[in-house]
C-alpha cells in the first residue's frame, strides 16, 4: 500500500502543486517530508525543476539520517519500560540490527577513503540485493491475499497517506518559508 500511494503521489503532487501554486522550495520540501520512498520523492519533485528536486532530496535524506537514532532511542526506551527485575541484554534490544550496520558503514565511508573499485563492487551488490528483496516481496504478494485482507488496509494506508500529505503541507505553509 505504501508503494501504491507513493506511486500515486508521483502523478498527483504535481497536479496539486499547480492548484496550490507552491514555490519550488515548498514543493520540494513537501515531497521530501511526505512521500515515503526515496525514488518516488525524486521522481515527483524533479517534475517541478531542479530546485524542487534538490530540496526534496536533502529533506528526504535528512529524514533517513534521523531514522537510525530515532529507532535506537525507541529501542532503548522500550527496554527500560520492561520489568525492572530483568537484566539489560543487547540481544533483547528491539531494534533492527541493520540500522547499526548502516551507521557503521556510513561512518567508515565518512572517515576513510574507500577505493572506487570497492565502492563499485558494493554498489553492484546493493542493486542485486535490492532486486532480490523486491522479487521476494513480489513472490509473497498475491491478489488472493490482498482480497482476503479486505479493504481495511487500503483505507488505513490511504488515510495515513492523506494525513501525512495534508499535515506536512499545512506545516510548510505555516512555518517553513514565511520567515523570509
Amino acid at each position: 500500500m505504501v508503494t501504491a500511494f507513493g506511486t500515486m503521489a508521483i502523478f498527483l503532487y504535481p497536479l496539486f502543486n499547480q492548484i496550490l501554486q507552491l514555490s519550488s522550495q515548498e514543493f520540494g520540501l513537501w515531497c521530501g517530508i511526505s512521500i515515503q520512498q526515496t525514488a518516488q520523492v525524486i521522481a515527483t519533485s524533479f517534475q517541478n525543476g531542479s530546485v524542487s528536486g534538490e530540496v526534496a532530496t536533502v529533506s528526504k535524506l535528512a529524514r533517513v539520517i534521523f531514522l537510525a537514532p530515532t529507532i535506537i532511542a525507541i529501542g532503548f526506551t522500550s527496554v527500560q519500560w520492561q520489568a525492572s527485575a530483568e537484566k539489560f541484554s543487547w540481544r533483547k534490544l528491539p531494534i533492527p540490527w541493520f540500522i547499526l550496520l548502516f551507521l557503521a558503514v556510513s561512518s567508515i565511508n565518512t572517515w576513510l577513503t574507500i577505493p572506487e573499485n570497492i565502492k563499485t563492487i558494493f554498489s553492484s551488490l546493493n542493486v542485486f540485493l535490492l532486486a532480490v528483496a523486491t522479487a521476494a516481496m513480489g513472490l509473497e504478494t498475491s491478489f488472493a491475499k490482498i482480497k482476503q485482507s479486505g479493504l481495511k488496509p487500503f483505507y488505513l494506508a490511504g488515510l495515513c497517506w492523506l494525513f501525512l500529505s495534508v499535515i506536512s503541507l499545512v506545516l510548510i505553509r505555516v512555518f517553513a518559508f514565511n520567515q523570509v
